[in-house]
């Protein structure tokens, strides 16, 4: 083992990206991590991330990178009210048309893709 210095990592911004580049560091460095904003005790918006008041989906592959990097992170969020869905079987979409209006959806279908997460805070 070396006796050299553990590297020290700083991380800006406590939103997901911010969050998770945090996560993988901790490994290999002590990590800092600044945000402008306080951070609300619970799931609540905040100014800087104007984007968390709306639904997220995570995609398989998401999910799968997630859990390796922070194992039991989506049993935590089911636990906390996320949802696990099929993609195509338990959600549809209704694409645009090219005025804009939108056409009658596809049927939902089964399909082989393992669950998504959706959460809201």
């Amino acid at each position: 083992m070396s006796d050299a210095p553990r590297p020290t990592a700083v991380v800006i911004g406590a939103g997901m990206s911010g969050l998770l580049a945090a996560a993988a560091l901790a490994g290999h460095a002590d990590v800092t991590l600044i945000e402008r904003d306080t951070l609300p005790a619970g799931p609540e918006s905040r100014r800087g991330v104007p984007q968390a008041r709306h639904a997220h989906l995570v995609w398989t592959g998401g999910v799968t990178a997630l859990d390796t990097l922070l194992p039991g992170l989506t049993e935590d969020l089911v636990a906390r009210g996320a949802r696990l869905a099929h993609i195509m079987g338990d959600m549809s979409r209704v694409p645009p048309t090219r005025s804009g209006s939108a056409v009658s959806p596809p049927p939902r279908t089964a399909t082989w893709s393992a669950p998504a997460t959706c959460w809201t805070p």
